[in-house]
């Protein structure tokens, strides 16, 4: 084993004596695999857990479930003669249909930014474009910065610039609460889909690749997997807002509750 825990090729053998160019047999299940060949696969497994890490629990072996979770997804409609991509899979940047909600409407047009007044690009007669008209729609979205500890809150209009929250008007039952509570639960729930949908992606990948060499060595109780294959750093962290909101949720429950006892939506808030 290398540092990594990845099987080196014995040094009794060359290269080509321990890998034919021609495989020599075709892997449709990993019932064909030895166990030295399944041992190949943990790592990719365990870079998989430990994108989205549970708290006081550390991996450090392969729950069976998951391993053979990994195998139905490789065989699905795929064998080692088959072609597999020879890239690693790109990350899908995060777009702003993945984040935000409507939530309300805008209490009047809305007035050139201070931006723009600051640059002198204001004249007094600007047009207001319908977007930003009284009554269109007002949405909202959380920012999550690697390394912050809080959310910045961003209310927007169709087109995505940047709106006053001073001009929206809750609708549709929302509050200020309610509104932050649903746009969180929007932001995991897509974004634990675009993470943890590449980083599955990225192991099935690895995981052909190594299958079609496995199908060329000869002896399958000595796999070797070439560096190009190894999974280490190739998987995104999965960070939710959930992770900095929950401990904070007992405090937005009872403003929420607060709120709609009293019929105030004017309370000072942290939030």
């Amino acid at each position: 084993m290398d540092e990594q825990g990845y099987p080196i090729a014995p040094p009794r053998r060359g290269r080509q004596a321990y890998a034919s160019p021609v495989p020599s047999i075709t892997y449709t299940s990993s019932n064909q695999f030895s166990h030295e060949q399944i041992e190949t696969f943990h790592d990719i497994c365990l870079e998989f857990l430990r994108a989205r890490p549970i708290a006081n629990k550390t991996f450090n072996s392969v729950p069976k479930p998951l391993l053979k979770s990994l195998f139905t997804k490789v065989f699905d409609r795929w064998d080692s003669k088959m072609t597999v991509r020879e890239d690693i899979p790109t990350l899908r940047e995060r777009n702003s249909a993945d984040v935000t909600i409507q939530v309300g409407r805008f209490t009047c047009d809305l007035p050139v930014s201070i931006a723009k007044r600051k640059r002198g690009q204001s004249s007094g007669t600007e047009v207001v474009p319908d977007e930003r008209r009284r009554g269109a729609p007002a949405f909202l979205a959380p920012c999550l910065n690697e390394g912050e500890e809080c959310i910045r809150w961003m209310y927007k209009d169709s087109k995505g610039k940047l709106v006053n929250r001073k001009f929206v008007e809750f609708t549709n039952g929302f509050n200020d609460c309610t509104a932050k509570i649903a746009a969180v639960d929007r932001y995991d729930e897509t974004e634990r889909e675009r993470i943890m949908g590449h980083n599955a992606l990225v192991g099935i990948t690895l995981a052909r690749r190594r299958i079609k060499e496995f199908a060329k060595q000869d002896d399958p109780t000595e796999p070797f997997v070439h560096e190009k294959d190894k999974v280490s750093g190739l998987m995104q962290p999965l960070v939710l807002c959930r992770d900095v909101t929950i401990p904070m949720e007992a405090t937005i429950i009872a403003l929420n509750k607060h709120l709609d006892e009293n019929g105030s939506d004017n309370a000072n808030r942290s939030f």
